[in-house]
């Protein structure tokens, strides 16, 4: 809650279904019941009808009950479970926007939530395995110009990953053309956001002791991509990703989640499968004009 007051007006109860989805045969593994929060930011009306809104996951980070818990020190080296904080996924997801309608932001949170939650000890080491990836893309290829934390010097410890999620309220003119939207996942995209947060009061449990030691938690925003940035992804994987996301964070927006944002790459996306390697597909991105942004 004191993360969640530090970026705008948190609605007083969460978002909860009445009975927990995995007792239903829902594949969602999270460490509690999910649970959603609003949070009411800049331009935000009383009367919920106006200004922006951001709805954040607000559970994922819980503690894993013992049973959970012991199942991952099985699954671990002792060493490395005896460092690691029993604090659920280890990360929140967010997403803000100052002119979608409530629902839909709301409804894309729940939804990719939900989607990472079904593999839940497995996430975040997938996130920073993708960030190995692409510091593999910046030392070995040379990477893209002058980006966002292209350095083994950067404070970015997640990768970035992007997704399509089904949202019928959506402008069809903002949608691909199978009637998805792109999501993007990144940290400290919109202006003044943290990659990490603490959770407090500090819970830490590992090996079944308990801690007094803060810990962070990872945050996880979501950013919706125009339909041609959703088609360079696809034709040109992790590349095009890595730049998209440098090219948005650079407008220096609050909050850049909108059905109005022009594209960052001012030409069309090529079809998928015109790039037959990595190295072409860098060396396409790399010859992207600037953004018009």
């Amino acid at each position: 809650m004191d993360f969640f007051k530090s970026i705008g007006n948190p609605y007083p109860l969460v978002m909860a279904p009445m009975v927990n989805p995995t007792l239903l045969g829902a594949n969602q593994h999270w460490p509690g019941r999910p649970a959603w929060r609003a949070i009411a930011v800049e331009g935000e009306e009383d009367d919920g009808k106006g200004g922006g809104i951001a709805y954040a996951s607000d559970g994922l980070t819980n503690q894993w009950d013992d049973e959970v818990w012991n199942e991952v020190v099985d699954q671990r080296r002792m060493d490395q479970v005896e460092s690691t904080p029993n604090v659920g996924l280890g990360f929140e997801v967010i997403m803000g926007s100052l002119d979608l309608p409530h629902s839909i932001v709301m409804s894309i949170v729940v939804d990719v939530s939900n989607n990472l939650s079904e593999n839940p000890l497995q996430m975040l080491p997938f996130f920073e395995s993708m960030r190995e990836d692409e510091l593999t893309i910046m030392r070995e290829l040379e990477g893209l110009s002058a980006a966002e934390g292209k350095d083994d010097k950067s404070n970015i410890v997640l990768g970035t990953l992007s997704m399509e999620v089904f949202v019928d309220e959506f402008p069809e003119e903002y949608k691909s053309d199978t009637g998805t939207v792109g999501i993007l996942i990144d940290g400290g995209v919109s202006e003044g956001l943290p990659l990490t947060f603490p959770l407090l009061p500090a819970t830490t449990k590992t090996n079944d002791k308990e801690g007094e030691e803060a810990v962070d938690a990872h945050l996880r925003e979501l950013i919706v991509l125009h339909p041609d940035e959703l088609g360079h992804i696809i034709a040109c994987g992790l590349p095009a990703r890595m730049e998209i996301a440098h090219r948005i964070r650079a407008l220096h927006t609050q909050w850049c989640s909108s059905a109005s944002r022009p594209s960052v790459v001012p030409l069309p996306p090529p079809l998928p499968g015109t790039y037959g390697s990595i190295e072409e597909a860098v060396a396409a991105v790399e010859a992207w004009p600037p953004s018009l942004n």
